[in-house]
């Protein structure tokens, strides 16, 4: 019997092929009941200040995440670049 190794590339390729399908799915539902709260919470502004609102808190969070990836300078760019990636899109998409 033949035992197949898996190659780096491989690994690598599967390790996107996760990340992408990770970023582009997403829960409508979860979306529609953060942007819900946000006008419960901000019920007595105008819709435009409760979109500048929603803007403010991703940038922030989008912020928060981010920081942590650039600790680890050159050595950590190969992860560290995917996991933003992906903490940045899940914060535009209110998946926090």
């Amino acid at each position: 019997m033949m035992i197949k190794r898996t190659s780096k590339v491989d690994l690598l390729q599967g390790f996107i092929e996760k990340m992408f399908d990770e970023i582009i799915s997403h829960d409508l539902t979860k979306l529609k009941l953060r942007v819900y709260k946000f006008k419960l919470k901000y019920r007595k502004l105008p819709r435009q200040q409760i979109a500048k609102n929603i803007v403010n808190d991703q940038s922030f969070w989008g912020g928060i995440l981010a920081a942590p990836g650039g600790l680890g300078g050159m050595f950590t760019l190969p992860v560290s670049i995917p996991a933003d990636l992906i903490k940045t899109l899940r914060v535009q998409s209110y998946w926090y």
